[in-house]
């Protein structure tokens, strides 16, 4: 029942091809917690987001990501194409190891179809749209995967169970530190351990968190000054004050359902349904998290990406067997396959062509400032896409205060805008150059 390893590399590959073909963002957070911090600590410029000067937000991700980028550097990997691609290479390795984690998993539990439980999973809308983006949420979801697998490995023989508590415990040790909201799906599982009486694993699962936790004390004491700074500010900001909610905005719980149900395969509804009758691990750890998430006043639909992907898992074993000896494997992976490709129909803006237009604008020497219309700083794509260090300035329109200032400022030579708006700036010396989707590069004549 082993899947090829092409099928594995094929599936944890595709995402992160998608991302780049696209050079789009799923939100703000992919830029300015990521990928722009990353690019500063390689390259000494950048964009600093208000998190990053309270310290609400660890480095592990971005440090990662920021040293590939530095060794990448004298290779002449500078153009945002490449520095996009070579910082997919640690997200598609971490996304293969969530597939085999996953097809392992359901390889015990949903053994008939198990082929087509890996290829709806690793094909489906949702996971072909995170899984190649560097958000917490996709990062922590594929630790996710891999804890389930380990905390959920039948009991053998005393050493296995040792081990695959430790694994699981480092598993969601790594999501903590990747997404401080995982905390509900780890205390979950530690209680779902517990209950089945799976002492030596739960022992060496907590052995696991307590050395990840030590580290991340460590990280922030070096890089904030103290230990476990980002962990005290998040979760003053987000959970033990109301300040979050306040700037960012609340919602009631029926705001998830509109997300949930667009993006959401019908499969995995339908068989997550049926798994209530014998609750696993990913469904307790699912329900934990997604009650959670509503009763946290600040709702954001990319916060439902988790739980999608573990109520899969916890779907396919029920439709397993209710499925068992009716249809063929060919029938059953074409059908969900189909399902969850579906989602991808859905609209969801990931302002690539304002992404490609912004490398387009800024690839030529003569390019000294760019100005991008019809956007706030924080959605664009910051120093990371613009691989230079020049001046970068936004504004609403040809109506707003900032345009005057920024057409007035001879360094800014270059403007992404959207269609439309041409009068406005061919009267203050630009003249289109390059027309990218939606977006028109302009440039200041000579």
């Amino acid at each position: 029942m082993k899947p090829p390893l092409s099928w594995i590399l094929f599936l944890a590959s595709l995402p992160s091809v998608v991302a780049i073909a696209q050079l789009g963002r799923i939100h703000p957070d992919e830029i300015y917690q990521v990928l722009e911090p990353a690019y500063r600590l390689a390259h000494g410029h950048g964009i600093v987001a208000w998190e990053w000067r309270v310290g609400l937000r660890n480095w592990a991700v971005p440090g990662t990501l920021g040293a590939l980028l530095r060794a990448a550097a004298p290779l002449g990997v500078t153009h945002p194409v490449a520095c996009r691609a070579v910082s997919a290479i640690p997200l598609v390795a971490l996304h293969a190891w969530a597939l085999a984690a996953a097809h392992r998993w359901l390889t015990r539990n949903a053994p008939t179809y198990a082929r087509a439980w890996l290829l709806a999973l690793g094909l489906s809308g949702p996971v072909i749209l995170f899984a190649g983006h560097p958000m917490s949420e996709s990062i922590a979801t594929a630790f996710l995967v891999v804890a389930v697998e380990a905390l959920d490995r039948p009991s053998e023989e005393p050493s296995r169970d040792a081990r695959n508590g430790f694994l699981g415990g480092l598993a969601l040790g790594f999501a903590f530190v990747a997404r401080y909201g995982s905390a509900p799906f780890i205390v979950a599982a530690i209680v779902w351990v517990t209950a089945h009486r799976r002492y030596r694993m739960l022992a060496h699962a907590m052995l696991a968190l307590v050395i990840v936790g030590e580290v991340l004390g460590e990280l922030d004491a070096l890089t904030w000054g103290r230990p476990f700074h980002s962990v005290i500010t998040y979760a003053r900001y987000n959970v033990l004050t109301d300040e979050g909610a306040r700037a960012m905005g609340s919602a009631p719980a029926w705001a998830y359902a509109r997300p949930a149900l667009a993006w959401t395969p019908f499969w995995i509804i339908a068989g997550a349904a049926l798994a209530l009758r014998a609750p696993s691990l990913p469904l307790v750890g699912a329900a934990a998290y997604v009650a959670a998430l509503l009763v946290t006043p600040h709702k954001e639909d990319r916060f439902l990406y988790p739980a999608i992907v573990l109520f899969a898992l916890a779907a396919a074993p029920a439709l397993d067997r209710s499925l068992r000896g009716r249809a063929s494997e060919r029938w059953v992976a074409a059908f969900i396959v189909a399902d969850g490709a579906a989602r991808l129909l859905f609209p969801f803006e990931l302002r690539g062509d304002e992404m490609r237009a912004t490398v387009a604008a800024t690839r030529s020497d003569e390019t000294t400032g760019l100005l991008v219309m019809g956007e706030n700083e924080w959605g664009t794509g910051g120093h990371f896409m613009m691989g230079r260090d020049i001046p970068l300035a936004t504004c609403a329109g040809p109506d707003d205060p900032r345009f005057e200032r920024a057409v007035a400022d001879a360094r800014f030579t270059h403007v992404v805008a959207l269609k439309g708006i041409d009068d406005s700036l061919a009267s203050r010396g630009y003249r289109p150059t390059e027309r990218v989707g939606r977006y028109t590069v302009w440039s200041r004549a000579h």
